[in-house]
């Protein structure tokens, strides 16, 4: 249901994404790893029954990050890509993963560089 996970990248938060299956049989799916300490992918790989949906979570977790890389858990992070792959379609479909830095951060940068609020 979207390309783009959206996390914080000071505290532990999380984002989904739905997968849906319009094909006649199942299909079965998995993302690419992605190396960062405390970010999990629930599932990582799976099954979905023809016309059924999946969710699929994205956490950072700021405690596990911690733990593996002490204070650099709460740093700035850039933007990754992973890849939903697809079978028996063999489709590989990006899904982007930013992290959003703190509020007094934010406030620093000049407004014609901020990122535009999504709007409810």
């Amino acid at each position: 249901d979207k390309n783009n996970i959206e996390l914080l990248g000071y505290e532990s938060s999380h984002d989904q994404l739905r997968i849906h299956n319009d094909m006649p049989g199942p299909v079965s799916f998995y993302f690419d790893p992605i190396p960062l300490p405390g970010l999990r992918i629930t599932p990582l790989k799976g099954e979905v029954a023809a016309n059924q949906d999946v969710t699929v979570v994205f956490e950072y977790k700021l405690d596990d990050a911690t733990v593996l890389c002490g204070e650099c858990a709460k740093k700035t992070k850039a933007g990754l890509t992973t890849q939903l792959h697809i079978q028996p379609t063999q489709q590989a479909l990006p899904v982007t993963i930013t992290f959003a830095i703190p509020p007094e951060l934010e406030k620093q940068i000049p407004k014609e560089l901020r990122k535009p609020k999504a709007k409810p």
